[in-house]
């Protein structure tokens, strides 16, 4: 029996425009062993979408602190420099068409993840990449301030879009983001590009939101809050508006669709009682989700002075 009915050719993994094979996704950030966050969670939801995935660790823990306190194991700057080195000379280099940064353990890590992003844009200058910023905590005495200082200095210069959340994105603009108002333009603050503000405020009672600002323009997409959710839902939600961004949607329409699948996901997990995302088990929600979501245009307060 010929097997080839049961193979894929090329041109079904094309990317929405056309223009060959979807891109390889360096994803950079913390692995844990029981956890749907951070590595895992994004890159089943990136493998799901039809990208391959190479991931880079920057830490190790058993589990995220919202299950506990737990110990992390960061590699030593030397032993990161080479692992990056290695990357750099490898001869699939080119191949790499997108780069997904999450949590970095130090600011050794974030100069040398911005030498590999270099090095990918010297052999494919369109490449995008997208920063999660995961600073581990949300008030800025938490965060480490050589931390806070590389990822905004070296980082964001070569990010695409950065992906806070409400807490994350007050303590790297330094302003407050309580309203939606607020929010955009401490997002503005940033120079970035594109930001998507994750777990932002919703006019509407029981809600959330995510804020996709991006040049000229300001989109919220509102959502009923899920009590009780499990944590790691803004790094899937990146991942998936990354994923279907690299495939060609328009940034709004790429979060609108991440929103329903990351909402419907949420609430299918505390459904059946998961103390964090059940992805695998609701993994058809990332392709075609149903739940239905509320977009908007912002109208933004005057220019901080």
């Amino acid at each position: 029996m010929s097997l080839e009915r049961f193979i894929k050719k090329p041109e079904d993994f094309r990317s929405h425009e056309g223009d060959g094979l979807k891109p390889v996704v360096l994803l950079i950030g913390a692995q844990g062993v029981r956890t749907t966050c951070g590595l895992q969670g994004a890159a089943f939801a990136l493998q799901r979408l039809e990208h391959q995935v190479w991931q880079v660790p920057t830490a190790m823990i058993p589990w995220p602190s919202s299950h506990g306190p737990s110990a992390a194991f960061v590699p030593q700057d030397a032993d990161f420099k080479r692992l990056i080195d290695d990357i750099i000379n490898a001869p699939w280099l080119d191949q790499v068409g997108g780069i997904f940064t999450g949590c970095l353990a130090s600011a050794t890590q974030v100069h040398e993840v911005a030498r590999l992003i270099q090095a990918v844009r010297g052999l494919n200058p369109s490449v995008t990449c997208l920063c999660d910023p995961a600073l581990g905590g949300t008030e800025e005495e938490a965060v480490n301030p050589d931390l806070l200082k590389s990822l905004i200095e070296k980082l964001f210069p070569l990010a695409n879009c950065v992906t806070p959340n409400r807490e994350e994105l007050a303590v790297l603009s330094g302003f407050s983001a309580e309203t939606e108002q607020e929010a955009v333009a401490a997002a503005r603050l940033l120079d970035v590009e594109h930001v998507v503000i994750t777990s932002a405020p919703a006019l509407r009672r029981n809600s959330m939101a995510n804020i996709l600002v991006e040049p000229g323009l300001a989109t919220i997409i509102e959502h009923a809050q899920v009590p009780n959710a499990p944590k790691g839902a803004g790094t899937l939600l990146s991942a998936l508006f990354y994923a279907r961004w690299l495939d060609g949607a328009a940034p709004a329409d790429a979060l609108k669709k991440a929103t329903a699948s990351t909402f419907e996901l949420v609430a299918r997990s505390v459904k059946m009682a998961g103390d964090e995302l059940l992805i695998p088990q609701n993994q058809g929600v990332l392709l075609q989700p149903m739940a239905l979501i509320n977009a908007r245009r912002i109208v933004e307060a005057p220019a901080r002075a």
